[in-house]
């Protein structure tokens, strides 16, 4: 098993898509002049600075291979944002998408991650995604 991680991130997320708080995750594929075909697991999230007076519940991503926002490898996905048990404005959450990525763009070493909450806001901390070579 294989992992990615975030490069940036981005505060105040909110209800919205915002194609400026996008989150590039570095698969650290090699070579990088192959194509990435890869049985992706999960994406696994941790986020500071929940809005305490309007708590997000649900968590809401899509994963593109540009970072624009438009080419799509995997559209709206959600889960429950759980919150830290000792401290209210840590959270988490765990998408499990268990499927087959392509990724047809010339950088093949990187996909984007696009966050928004059901309410309230939230600071992007880390975000992990698991894959495997595929056959």
């Amino acid at each position: 098993m294989k992992d990615g991680i975030n490069s940036v991130k981005p505060t105040g997320i909110g209800t919205d898509y915002d194609v400026t708080k996008v989150v590039p995750i570095h698969l650290r594929f090699t070579p990088k002049t192959a194509r990435f075909i890869a049985k992706v697991s999960a994406v696994i999230c941790r986020f500071t600075n929940l809005d305490i007076g309007n708590k997000p519940e649900e968590l809401t991503m899509c994963i593109t291979q540009d970072i624009e926002g438009d080419k799509y490898v995997v559209t709206d996905t959600v889960t429950t944002i759980q919150h830290g048990l000792s401290t209210s404005t840590l959270g988490g959450g765990e998408f499990r998408i268990d499927t087959i990525l392509s990724l047809t763009s010339e950088d093949y070493d990187h996909f984007y991650i696009f966050f928004k909450v059901d309410k309230g806001t939230l600071d992007v901390d880390e975000v992990i995604v698991t894959w495997e070579d595929y056959q």
